[in-house]
């Protein structure tokens, strides 16, 4: 029998088709339109290309476009379930609706919802571009995804809907980088205020990096009025040492400054300095404005037991004045606590001796 062989080389393959395999699967049904190269995917749908993992109520996968359009999928209550969930490597977000094509590596997505480390993102239109691919033998610069915001908010809280934010029109996140926005103001309950800015920068890389300290929410006191706290600055000075700097202020006029300081050397020694300064301002029964300044020294300090075979040192300083925990912290043990101890020890031993 003859045998023949194929050259593979010859075969043409068209360059508009994808490169890798599409996985889709869903729960409760899917159809295939063959004339317009479309698939169907309802309940609890899902389609995987690469590190690209698509979920959503529904989905329609077009062959012809090499395109996704994903959207929740009402449930016999009309109500909407399964929104849309975007994950590509460590880059994860959910939204209202989404488009996505697979060639360009770009897409659209409405009413976008991530979290960068600390921060939250929402966006009311987003445009996403996937990473380029990279250069060959090129590891110094690593290609990341962007995303551009439109109409969006930046906040540390975690509610739906943001106790406090920052509005901006335009928003751009790199991310393992930095959130850049543009001119934007602070929302407080979702009601501008009068603080504006004319542009951020919010690091978000996973490594130690200098960078601006967002609060985590607002509080009202019935004496200091509207405030916010935690806010401030942190610094990495070394390996071994860094330092955190936070302010809190209320409309009363109160305010306060906590500077920590921490440092660590493996198999050495550990501990932190931290000064804190409150002058609280609070009004009296009788209309008259009251301000109350106080200061805080705290240290402490431990050795490792590998240090040193003979000697040890170690211990904590506590001091204050006019009862600076008491007055400027709400936990329990900070406000019925009314003694103070510091306590430093230093001991040597002497081997084969009978003295220490």
């Amino acid at each position: 029998r003859d045998s023949a062989t194929v050259d593979l080389n010859r075969v043409k393959i068209s360059g508009e088709g994808l490169s890798e395999i599409v996985e889709y699967q869903a729960k409760d049904s899917m159809w295939f339109d063959v004339k317009k190269k479309q698939v169907h995917l309802y309940g609890a749908a899902s389609v995987k290309y690469t590190s690209l993992n698509i979920t959503a109520g529904y989905i329609l996968l077009d062959y012809e476009k090499n395109e996704i359009s994903a959207e929740p999928l009402a449930d016999t209550s009309k109500q909407l379930t399964g929104y849309p969930e975007f994950k590509d490597g460590e880059q994860a977000f959910t939204a209202g609706k989404l488009r996505y094509n697979f060639k360009t590596k770009k897409g659209i997505i409405y009413e976008a919802r991530t979290q960068q480390e600390d921060l939250y993102v929402l966006g009311e239109k987003a445009k996403f571009v996937g990473a380029p691919d990279p250069l060959p033998g090129d590891t110094l610069h690593p290609a990341r995804n962007t995303i551009y915001n439109s109409n969006a908010l930046v906040t540390s809280c975690d509610a739906e809907h943001p106790h406090f934010s920052i509005r901006t029109r335009k928003l751009k996140v790199i991310p393992d980088k930095m959130v850049i926005t543009g001119f934007s103001n602070v929302e407080i309950g979702g009601v501008p205020t009068p603080l504006v800015l004319p542009f951020g920068f919010f690091p978000i890389s996973k490594t130690r990096k200098a960078g601006v300290i967002i609060p985590r929410d607002f509080e009202f006191a019935d004496r200091e009025g509207l405030g916010v706290k935690d806010f401030g600055w942190y610094q990495p000075i070394s390996d071994h040492m860094d330092a955190t700097v936070i302010f809190n202020a209320y409309t009363s006029g109160t305010w306060g400054i906590n500077a920590l300081a921490r440092y660590d050397y493996n198999y050495k020694y550990d501990g932190n300095f931290r000064l804190t300064y409150n002058d609280r301002v609070t009004e009296s029964p009788q209309a008259q404005r009251v301000s109350a300044k106080s200061f805080g020294i705290q240290w402490s300090h431990n050795q490792d037991s590998m240090a040193h075979p003979t000697r040890r040192f170690g211990g904590s300083v506590n001091i204050e004045t006019n009862r600076n925990q008491n007055r400027n912290r709400n936990d329990f043990n900070s406000v019925y606590q009314n003694t103070l101890s510091s306590n430093l020890n230093y001991s040597k031993t002497f081997p084969g001796k009978p003295y220490s």
